[in-house]
């Protein structure tokens, strides 16, 4: 259980980092999949850690803003302070 923790951290700092590798070197559609991938994951998870999940909702909305979709980026807004509530 604990090995499993520690790996799923891990996969998720990875990814965290190639995320905002790709956010700052402007390649919004990298950083989509990377940022859908961490939420992905962590929704998975039996017991989702809330933080991290605003925190990446926070970050899908700048890929949107950097890819101009503004709609998708004011929608990210209301996920995470919904998210955030539940914290």
């Amino acid at each position: 259980m604990a090995g499993d923790a520690k790996n799923h951290e891990s996969r998720q700092e990875a990814l965290a980092i190639l995320l905002d590798l790709n956010l700052d070197q402007g390649q919004p559609a990298t950083a989509l999949r990377f940022a859908q991938e961490i939420i992905q994951k962590e929704n998975d998870r039996s017991r989702p850690d809330e933080e991290r999940l605003v925190k990446y909702h926070r970050k899908l909305g700048m890929v949107h803003l950097q890819s101009r979709e503004f709609p998708q980026a004011l929608e990210a807004p209301s996920l995470y302070v919904k998210l955030g509530e539940l914290t």
